[in-house]
């Protein structure tokens, strides 16, 4: 968001010292976590998400176009924050949401506009404009699927990393390898781009967790096949718990 925070605070404290409202009950009101709502109120955190703003503006019962430019109601904003029946619909699905779930839309949605910005920028002159690819945030989990003999892969433990355009843009995630089952085209060590979905084509590589273990391997009906010709297949048997995460791209 592009905006000085510094008089949207004074205007969301001077709000709350008006209408009484205690932080801890703002914090309820808005549903925002305390620890969130503290930060911004203390001025560490300067750059809250659009939907952040939205929560506080209704909890304060004062407009978005109030909160960020100081606006009256009746006045006339730069921006267009009025929201459709959709878009209402969606943010509220969205705060119902956990933080798992909560992330999954932001990565999704992140990817969605690079893919839109990317495919207008296309649309115009080449001559007269250079397409930059936006840095972004894909979740990297530290307990690694295994390219050998399997390593539980816990989707509670990932740290976030920043990517460019080496990254395929259909990457919803990335997996460090351990092991060297899928050389030569994937190293020990080697970080996995994935595309998040729950099904896999015949002969593709793949991220699994197979009876609580993870595992990069390639996909077929009845087996998960290493690249190394050292490594056995693992053949799927019909009491096997198999859950796909996603294509290695």
């Amino acid at each position: 968001m592009d905006y000085d925070f510094l008089p949207i605070l004074e205007r969301i404290k001077t709000t709350k010292n008006e209408k009484k409202i205690t932080t801890e009950v703002l914090s309820k009101e808005a549903n925002i976590p305390i620890g969130t709502l503290s930060k911004i109120l203390a001025g560490i955190t300067t750059e809250p998400k659009i939907g952040t703003m939205i929560s506080l503006a209704e909890a304060l019962g004062v407009s978005v176009d109030y909160l960020l430019y100081g606006k009256d109601p009746g006045e006339k904003s730069k921006t267009d924050l009025t929201l459709s029946i959709l878009e209402q619909s969606l943010i509220k699905k969205y705060r119902a949401l956990d933080e798992h779930g909560k992330k999954s839309v932001e990565l999704i949605l992140n990817h969605e506009f690079v893919r839109t910005e990317i495919y207008h920028a296309k649309k115009q002159d080449a001559a007269s404009i250079e397409c930059v690819i936006p840095l972004r945030k894909l979740p990297l989990y530290d307990l690694p699927a295994s390219a050998g003999t399997g390593t539980l892969l816990d989707g509670n433990h990932c740290e976030e990393i920043e990517v460019g355009p080496e990254v395929p843009l259909d990457a919803n995630f990335a997996v460090r390898i351990v092991g060297d089952s899928m050389k030569p085209k994937i190293n020990d060590g080697d970080i996995a781009w994935v595309k998040q979905q729950s099904y896999l084509d015949e002969g593709h590589i793949g991220i699994f967790r197979l009876n609580g273990e993870g595992y990069c391997k390639k996909y077929y009906k009845d087996r998960l096949v290493s690249l190394n010709p050292n490594y056995p297949d693992i053949v799927l048997r019909s009491y096997d718990e198999l859950r796909i995460f996603g294509e290695v791209l």
